[in-house]
């Protein structure tokens, strides 16, 4: 097993225990015991623990050691305005390069893939496999974007928004609203209408930052 592969696994599987809160904020992680945990040599893990470190998942803290990095409300509230930026804009790229056909049907079959286990974990009432595939569907509009620069700063802005997202806000979901921006989303970059699709994602980021601040000023936890 090529060492490549162990630092992809390696990296992945980290980056989900930080996502999901199994390592929370403020964690202190250990390159010995991550190897043996997951039964591989230290070197990929160093790799994989550069990686986020790049991502902004991490820190390296002289004397302290490797730190999961901690997040105020506020740097919660700024990634979130970025995102709605950035993903506005991701969205609007990413339809005009689907219009044109330099982005091929393989997009909108894997978006509707997704949407499509949603409906099944929404009727189920399974809420973490629910933001699992909510996370997915929104990892599209970072691996089809065709500016490197946005899909860098996007892929590192949301890594970040997320970890944040796990400790203030581990319950809101709005999954009705959800389902139909995404689906509303879809419709607009099938059409080619790049402006549309652009401002139908900005909109349903912003929808969520008004209802998560208003959330949690009303549990006083802001």
């Amino acid at each position: 097993m090529s060492t490549q592969f162990q630092s992809d696994k390696a990296y992945k599987e980290i980056r989900k225990r930080i996502l999901t809160q199994y390592y929370p904020t403020g964690s202190v992680l250990s390159v010995s015991d991550l190897s043996k945990n997951m039964k591989m040599s230290r070197t990929p893990v160093n790799v994989a623990l550069r990686q986020l470190e790049a991502d902004g998942l991490i820190q390296f803290i002289p004397r302290k050691g490797i730190i999961v990095r901690t997040f105020s409300k506020e740097d919660f509230f700024d990634c979130i305005e970025a995102i709605e930026a950035l993903e506005g804009m991701s969205v609007y790229l990413i339809t005009r390069g689907y219009a044109r056909g330099d982005i091929g049907e393989g997009l909108i079959d894997k978006m509707n893939d997704v949407i499509s286990e949603l409906d099944k974990y929404e009727a189920e009432n399974n809420i973490p496999m629910w933001h699992e595939g909510d996370i997915q569907f929104h990892d599209i509009f970072v691996d089809f974007c065709p500016n490197n620069i946005i899909k860098k700063t996007l892929k590192d802005v949301r890594n970040q928004m997320l970890i944040g997202f796990g400790f203030f806000a581990p319950l809101y979901l709005n999954k009705d609203m959800a389902s139909k921006d995404h689906r509303d989303i879809v419709e607009a970059i099938k059409e080619g209408d790049s402006v549309n699709a652009r401002d139908m994602a900005q909109q349903h980021r912003h929808n969520a930052r008004i209802n998560l601040r208003k959330l949690l000023q009303t549990n006083n936890n802001i």
